[in-house]
């Protein structure tokens, strides 16, 4: 009986201990995440360009296949950002100069990305289809045959220093015919089929890497205007701006050449904040509390 007795003090201590140990664990978790919960999360503005002096997997109209396609699945699957494009947008980008290297002129790019609220540019790339021999299967049981392989491209470029810090290449293969390998090595012709089917597979590779990319970097915006003290800013309700939101002010040092005649900004220390007022859906009015010049500013962040 005693023995019985005992087993029955053990169970009942374990089950204790196992309560508390739960509750501990949950009570750790929830200290866990207030510690290294970041706060409000603001949505980047971005937009994406296709490169110019890209020939394309299958023709220009490839090449803006892609772009679209990309685009669709960056707004459907990256929630932290805001896909800006329009007409205009795309009229803009195309008359954006470049360097003999073909690259986007940084100052031009920044320039272009202050006017329209972006926090970053990313720049497409397509190159041809090409028909090599590669080996498919499970181990053991491969067999030769016909491959279509492209690449694709991205760059991404932060606006507030022009410098690049995504900078990507996937390629991918699907299986084809003989007689399909046979006309993409003549160039004779453009294979939608085969382009359709190597971009289902090329998107959303690059486009996760853009998400994960992306994630990371922090909103940014910049000040469109000034009077008496009272700014006009970059970014509003799309973004996840309140009123009441604190907005630190950076300022603008001088820029640094680099490789290639591209011109970088070097990002400046802190000049002053200011306090939104008013939001609307793309633009927010803020008030000054503390700093001069402001709108000499090259970004304003979110205050922590």
């Amino acid at each position: 009986m005693k023995l019985v007795a005992g087993r029955r003090i053990n169970v009942i201590a374990l089950f204790l201990a196992g309560c508390l140990l739960a509750t501990g664990c949950a009570t750790a978790r929830k200290m866990t995440y207030g510690i290294i919960d970041k706060g409000k999360t603001l949505k980047k503005s971005i937009v994406l360009t296709p490169a110019v002096n890209s020939s394309g997997c299958a023709g220009k109209d490839c090449q803006n296949i892609a772009v679209a396609q990309l685009r669709a699945f960056l707004g459907r699957h990256c929630h932290g950002l805001i896909i800006v494009d329009s007409p205009e947008i795309r009229e803009e980008l195309e008359e954006i100069p470049r360097l003999p290297s073909g690259r986007i002129e940084n100052l031009a790019l920044a320039e272009f990305g202050r006017i329209h609220g972006l926090g970053v540019v990313l720049e497409l790339s397509i190159g041809e289809i090409e028909c090599l021999t590669g080996k498919r299967g499970i181990w053991g049981f491969r067999r030769t045959c016909m491959l279509a392989q492209c690449s694709l491209y991205v760059r991404a470029f932060d606006v507030e220093t022009t410098a690049v810090f995504l900078d990507r290449l996937v390629r991918e293969a699907v299986e084809i015919s003989e007689y399909d390998c046979n006309i993409i090595k003549k160039g004779d012709g453009n294979n939608n089929e085969i382009a359709d089917r190597l971009l289902a597979k090329l998107t959303p590779r690059i486009g996760k890497m853009i998400c994960k990319g992306l994630s990371d970097t922090p909103w940014k915006g910049y000040i469109m205007s000034s009077s008496d003290k009272t700014y006009s800013v970059s970014g509003g309700t799309d973004a996840g701006l309140a009123t009441g939101d604190v907005l630190e002010v950076f300022q603008m040092s001088e820029p640094m050449e680099g490789q290639g005649g591209q011109v970088y900004w070097v990002p400046g220390h802190k000049i002053g904040e200011i306090r939104v007022t008013k939001v609307q859906r793309d633009r927010v009015e803020a008030i000054c509390l503390s700093g001069h010049d402001l709108e000499k500013s090259i970004c304003v962040k979110l205050k922590r």
